[in-house]
């Protein structure tokens, strides 16, 4: 009996010990069942959780309302300087993977830092850094980032939390549209697209190593709908190889792009 009361009386002390570091914020919680926050245009949602003692977290789950399909995610958390705030880094993936011709990037990375807080039994999460985004393995844009959380309720966000000017999972903006037919192309294909104001554009189409290979437009242009013309051949006039290429469109220094191939 006093063995047993001994051993009842440590789990207690134990247990008391475990939920007053999660709520005074030395530690984040050891045991998380979710992680969940709202960036200001998607819902993060993680259900598979892995801890390493008080120092690292790494969970995998979803990035919800992307439009084209449920993303999957993965997230890391480094605590390893002490206290409630650790290094984060997500990995979000396009479930196309198409080489952006989709309208979506086809993966993003968020670096920065996550405080993961803890009170009267609701955990909350905020963080912010900045962002890449890549198209076919290349660097496609990048950004800043703010998040805070519980997600699914954007009453919640904190105070001076704010989405991005730029959306990481998207290749197109408001008021600007851009189409390329045919695609794949034979010897010619028109670059059609919308500017909603007096812009500065640059077209260029670039190659699988990122190097430009033929300038179509390099101008300020008015407002509405304009066509591009390519016939297949570089800034030298020669033809080029059958392959990948991207179009580049830089509008008031936005890019965006569209994936193409060529079969001459």
């Amino acid at each position: 009996m006093k063995k047993l009361l001994t051993l009842l009386l440590a789990t207690i002390f134990l247990a008391t010990t475990q939920t007053a570091q999660a709520q005074s914020g030395s530690m984040y919680p050891t045991d998380p069942q979710r992680i969940c926050f709202n960036d200001g245009y998607y819902d993060y949602l993680f259900t598979n959780i892995t801890t390493t003692g008080t120092k690292t977290l790494y969970a995998t789950g979803s990035v919800i309302g992307v439009g084209n399909g449920t993303w999957t995610a993965e997230l890391w958390v480094d605590f390893s300087a002490g206290g409630k705030t650790g290094t984060v880094e997500v990995h979000a993936v396009n479930p196309l993977m198409d080489g952006c011709t989709g309208g979506y990037t086809d993966s993003f990375i968020y670096t920065g830092n996550m405080t993961i807080n803890y009170s009267g039994g609701v955990r909350t999460y905020s963080g912010g850094g900045g962002w890449t985004s890549f198209c076919s393995g290349s660097v496609f844009g990048t950004g800043t980032w703010y998040a805070s959380g519980p997600c699914g309720a954007p009453g919640l966000v904190q105070n001076g939390t704010k989405p991005s000017d730029k959306n990481p999972a998207m290749t197109t903006g408001a008021g600007f549209k851009m189409n390329v037919a045919p695609n794949p192309v034979r010897n010619n294909t028109n670059i059609s697209y919308k500017i909603p104001k007096t812009s500065s554009v640059n077209i260029t189409i670039y190659n699988m190593m990122n190097q430009p290979v033929k300038v179509l437009v390099n101008e300020n242009q008015s407002a509405g709908a304009h066509v591009a013309n390519w016939t297949g051949v570089s800034n030298t006039g020669t033809k080029v190889p059958n392959g990948i290429y991207k179009v580049v469109a830089i509008v008031n220094g936005k890019p965006y792009s569209e994936t193409i191939q060529v079969i001459q």
